[in-house]
Parts: structure tokens; C-alpha cells; sequence
């Protein structure tokens, strides 16, 4: 297989776990808080209506995305730093503070 091919063929299968992380997490019942998870799936979940006006949240694994992805990043950007030492290297800095700019960014959800 040559080089173009294997790293073509690597993109598509990360992003198919990374499409079904949520999945994956919810499943293997991803140790979280209560609070955590009702504020995720506040954040990222849709809502559909009840009958009796309340409303239920679908697309639950959503939340988990959010929750597994939290969970990768926090374990990368500990590896980062005890491989690379340096907490305000260049790669410790894109690894562990890239975190903060994609929450500012998915902050407003449509079905917020």
C-alpha cells in the first residue's frame, strides 16, 4: 500500500471512531456525573416536546461525544506534558489550549 493510501485510508477510519465516540461512550457507561451529563445533554442534545408540555432530549449519545471527547483531550494534554515537561512549549500550548477555543466556539448551538 503506498504512503498516500495508508494515510487516506488512517483519515477516514479516526473519523469514523470520532463519529461514533458518543456511541461507544454512552454504551460502555462512561463514568460521569448526573450534573455533567443533564448539562451536556443540554448543550448538544436536540429536544422534542411531550404531550404534556415538557420536553425529552434526543441524540443522547451526543453528549457523550462531548463528554469522551473531553475525557481524550485531557488524557493527550497529560501525556504532553509529561513526554515534552514544558507546560508553555508550542505543542503543550496547541495541544492543551486548542480545548478552550473549540468550547467558545460550539458555545451557541442552535438548539440551545
Amino acid at each position: 500500500m503506498s504512503e498516500q493510501r495508508l494515510e487516506a485510508s488512517s483519515r477516514v477510519a479516526l473519523a469514523a471512531y470520532l463519529h461514533d465516540l458518543g456511541k461507544f461512550a454512552e454504551r460502555a457507561r462512561l463514568d460521569v456525573s448526573k450534573d455533567d451529563l443533564d448539562y451536556h445533554k443540554q448543550e448538544y442534545c436536540p429536544r422534542r416536546p411531550t404531550e404534556n408540555g415538557g420536553y425529552f432530549n434526543t441524540h443522547i449519545h451526543a453528549a457523550y461525544t462531548a463528554l469522551a471527547f473531553n475525557l481524550i483531550e485531557q488524557l493527550v494534554c497529560s501525556a504532553a506534558r509529561r513526554v515534552h515537561g514544558n507546560a508553555d512549549s508550542d505543542f503543550i500550548h496547541s495541544v492543551c489550549h486548542w480545548r478552550h477555543s473549540r468550547r467558545k466556539a460550539t458555545a451557541k448551538l442552535p438548539w440551545s
